[in-house]
């Protein structure tokens, strides 16, 4: 059996090409993708996903603006930002970043039902996205609500994609094992 040594560097490389395509056509015609980012409290973790995030943005041509929300803020207040968010014509999704403090109900807001403004026909339609916990690290993640699969998971395939499709792999990044 041969063992094939996933090149992620490569791979990002090739996901951020298909996005830049993808991207210039909505510019194209006159949209500029946009992310609003919930981050509530202090999470060192949180911070530096969502700094990486933005800086993805930039790095695209998506417009971003994050909402700097304190550790005390209640289940109102960030339900209130991501409505907002939810109204906006430049904002086309919205990354709710877990875990939210112990003040916020996350079941609440992550299963928001957004009155969302008409949107040109043929442009993007309002997409959530939400950092999650594992499920089984505390109460509040376990949710009810029908929530997107966990990041970490969702990436791991993301990554296999392009050699499913056929993307060589480097011979100095491959090796055979035994199987």
């Amino acid at each position: 059996m041969t063992a094939v040594l996933l090149d992620g560097t490569a791979t990002a490389r090739q996901i951020k090409d298909e996005l830049r395509a993808e991207i210039e056509a909505l510019k194209e015609r006159s949209v500029r993708p946009g992310l609003g980012v919930v981050l509530a409290g202090e999470n060192p973790a949180s911070s530096v996903y969502v700094r990486n995030k933005t800086r993805a943005c930039d790095e695209l041509g998506i417009y971003h603006e994050t909402a700097l929300l304190t550790a005390t803020a209640n289940t109102d207040e960030v339900a209130a930002k991501v409505q907002e968010y939810g109204r906006r014509e430049d904002i086309h999704g919205i990354l709710v970043q877990l875990p939210l403090p112990a003040s916020v109900d996350a079941s609440r807001v992550l299963s928001l039902r957004l009155r969302l403004p008409s949107k040109p026909r043929g442009t993007l339609k309002t997409v959530w996205v939400i950092g999650r916990v594992k499920p089984s690290s505390s109460a509040r993640a376990r949710a009810t609500v029908d929530l997107p699969a966990p990041a970490g998971p969702s990436i791991a395939i993301t990554m296999t994609q392009p050699y499913d499709r056929g993307m060589p792999a480097s011979d100095a990044r491959s090796r055979s094992k035994p199987g």
